[in-house]
């Protein structure tokens, strides 16, 4: 599955910008004409779309079906790594109708005519209802010798095959993650000539031993009442249990009660299954905003090490979030980019935001996706987290972030629900 996957992004990114080899766009690009409200590029998904699928033809014909199958994928993933992937509402403004599902793979074309976006080229079209599809069809042979010239050689596809389950959309969702993250890099770097700052590492072990050292401190505190020392010594053994549990499963659940310290204990179980797994990040997600202010200010507390800035260690990103407030740099821009991109070791964010990316077919949202993949996912308050109608659902997505994308959960809850 991994390499299917693989040989699908790959495809998808040599051919994602294969029509900006269109003549009035490369003047465009070096500037030899300026963009204006009138003067616009046609829309340069098409033709790589469009290249992708006569791939596709041609594996049919060989009946090849695993080639033209991950040709039809890395053509999705070409045509909506700018709009989203199949939309529905953006695809009825390119005049597409039901039977173009079945028709020669057309409902990924781009049946709008060239003039009603770009009326630039209406010295290059055959007339004024000429459309992008038919447009680009006649100049795709002479675009694919340039390009093959271009990047010396021909993409083709390996001979892995598909198993018998398939591939299910979450994983193509990774897979466009991928690429629109690739595409909106390289576009940075290009035209500011600043390169993305490193990321900060989970470094678990270290995170574990602040952690620790972080509780220890906590239980030396005097209490003078009796319910308070009872509710410590839970706590410690609570904690202590997360510190031996075997680590043989996929999925945890942490059912302490209210006031039991179930974040701490809960992220020290995270990081013991990051450091043997060796994942990536831990994924805090909790239902409301409070929950995570309450958990965000404790863990940069306890677990932000030395030199590290605590906004880009430890993130938590909801709409109400503060950039700029106790941040050590005073940079809320490199803050926020960390944030809102899931490049800190450790995310805390809604259960909206992080179930919304799941479900999510539009670049903006699933560029960050990718970075789930590998991840320990600790889902407090999970018994309020999702709507019971909604729960079946998530249940599924978070049964394929195990399964297939290699991430780890912990359920927390004073009263869980164990599915």
């Amino acid at each position: 599955l991994k390499e299917v996957l693989t040989e699908i992004l790959k495809a998808a990114a040599v051919y994602h910008d294969f029509g900006k080899l269109d003549e009035i766009s490369q003047q465009l690009l070096h500037g030899a004409i300026k963009f204006s409200k009138n003067v616009k590029m046609i829309n340069h998904t098409d033709a790589g779309a469009c290249i992708l699928i006569n791939f596709a033809r041609e594996f049919a014909g060989k009946e090849d079906y695993d080639n033209m199958f991950k040709c039809l994928m890395s053509a999705i993933l070409v045509t909506g790594h700018h709009i989203g992937m199949l939309q529905p509402e953006r695809q009825s403004k390119r005049g597409i109708t039901k039977a173009d599902i079945f028709n020669n793979f057309t409902i990924l074309r781009d049946k709008q005519r060239v003039l009603d976006r770009c009326p630039n080229y209406k010295n290059d079209v055959v007339n004024e209802y000429e459309t992008v599809m038919s447009y680009n069809d006649k100049r795709i042979a002479q675009w694919e010798k340039g390009h093959n010239d271009c990047i010396d050689r021909e993409y083709g596809f390996g001979e892995s095959k598909l198993g018998p389950d398939g591939i299910v959309p979450l994983m193509i969702r990774l897979v466009l993650s991928c690429l629109v993250e690739g595409d909106h890099y390289d576009t940075t770097v290009h035209y500011s000539g600043r390169v993305v700052e490193d990321q900060v590492e989970l470094k678990p072990a270290l995170r574990l031993k602040a952690l620790r050292s972080h509780v220890e401190t906590l239980g030396k505190k005097k209490v003078k009442s009796k319910k308070e020392i009872k509710r410590n010594e839970i706590r410690k053994s609570l904690f202590n249990d997360c510190l031996k549990v075997p680590l043989t499963k996929s999925s945890y659940f942490n059912d302490g009660l209210v006031g039991t310290a179930k974040t701490y204990s809960g992220l020290c179980l995270g990081f013991r299954l990051a450091k043997k797994y060796n994942l990536r990040r831990i994924f805090i997600v909790a239902p409301f905003t409070k929950i995570i202010n309450q958990t965000v200010k404790r863990l940069r507390e306890s677990i932000v090490l030395e030199n590290e800035n605590s906004f880009h260690a430890v993130a938590e990103h909801h709409h109400n979030a503060d950039y700029l407030k106790d941040n050590p740099d005073g940079d809320s821009k490199s803050a926020k980019l960390h944030t809102t991109h899931w490049n800190s070791p450790i995310i805390c964010t809604t259960a909206v935001q992080f179930f919304e990316t799941c479900a999510s077919n539009h670049p903006s949202k699933l560029r960050k996706f990718n970075q789930i993949a590998g991840s320990v996912i600790i889902i407090d308050e999970s018994d309020a987290c999702v709507q019971l109608k909604y729960i079946r659902q998530c249940m599924k997505w978070l049964k394929i972030l195990e399964d297939v994308f290699g991430c780890k959960g912990i359920f927390m809850s004073g009263s869980n629900v164990k599915f």
